[in-house]
């Protein structure tokens, strides 16, 4: 049996078509035909404003090796070249958060290729490879990811934003896009942020797309991160979003901001006597204020 026979019969077929086709993406697609496909009512504008800070970095696709030889022996035979692996913070923990299990108990490798692009820009294939986790685990976690594709997206890398950019790239993605933030986190081995979005549009070639910026950015990833996205929570801030509104209003009425502004730390029964309400009244703003810092967090 050939070396070839034997790594496409460790390495589980459908790892195989994934990495496929994501270098074929990789290689057929530039920066403009990226937005054009994952954000197709972008406004000219708008279009303009990405491109100018961010370039298509990469595609990406979570598999499955016995070990990363197999992985590196399946690349050489596309020819493409692995390079050392470094590993994965953010897509470990993802994973460790949706299984229940230990994130030390994962083993998640980043392994980059590079791919020939239309334009000339440097391109990578980065590949997420859970390895050496043995067992029902990894077979229920890789039958899981093969069927839901969590962690498949492509990337923009805005490479010297600074914060202002970056929150003005996620509004432009989040609001008038329409899609949904989907976590996100700091690499302390590379020294960069990632936030991750999510489409639910079924037309788009990826469901996912990820803001790739160099160093940490801890205040954008926190709001960015604390915003739920999942569909039973959206569902209740639609139905809610009026007592935002109205707790809101009550509270700019009765002047609750000024009075705080001038007692920091006051306590209820002190703002109560010096906004004539009841102490059960001003006890339900609270929860009311923590809607309103959902909203806040969504547009942000």
């Amino acid at each position: 049996m050939t070396p070839a026979l034997i790594a496409h019969a460790e390495l589980d077929s459908f790892d195989l078509d994934q990495l496929d086709t994501a270098a074929r993406f990789a290689a057929a697609h530039d920066t403009g035909a990226v937005l054009s496909r994952m954000l197709p009512g972008l406004a000219a504008a708008d279009r303009a404003a990405i491109m100018a800070r961010t370039r298509f970095a990469h595609t990406a696709v979570l598999v499955f090796p016995p070990d990363l030889e197999v992985l590196t022996r399946t690349l050489a035979e596309r020819g493409l070249s692995a390079g050392a692996p470094t590993p994965s913070t953010v897509v470990r923990s993802r994973l460790a958060d949706r299984y229940g299990v230990p994130a030390d108990s994962l083993n998640v490798q980043i392994v980059r290729t590079p791919v020939p692009s239309p334009d000339g820009d440097p391109r990578l294939l980065e590949i997420f490879a859970l390895v050496g986790t043995a067992g029902q685990t990894r077979t229920g976690i890789a039958a899981a990811e093969r069927a839901a594709g969590y962690e498949a997206h492509l990337a923009l890398e805005a490479a010297n934003a600074d914060t202002v950019e970056i929150v003005g790239l996620r509004a432009l993605l989040l609001h008038k896009n329409r899609m949904h933030a989907d976590g996100g986190g700091y690499n302390s081995h590379e020294h960069a942020t990632v936030l991750y979005f999510r489409t639910t549009a079924a037309d788009r070639p990826y469901q996912r797309l990820e803001l790739h910026v160099a160093g940490q950015h801890s205040s954008v990833l926190a709001v960015h991160c604390g915003v739920s996205h999942d569909a039973p929570t959206r569902l209740l801030r639609l139905m809610t979003g009026a007592w935002a509104t109205q707790a809101l209003a009550a509270t700019a009425t009765l002047g609750v901001a000024d009075r705080l502004a001038a007692a920091p730390g006051a306590r209820v029964a002190e703002l109560t006597a010096t906004a004539g309400l009841t102490v059960d009244r001003t006890c339900a703003l609270p929860l009311d204020f923590s809607m309103i810092e959902l909203s806040h967090s969504v547009v942000a």
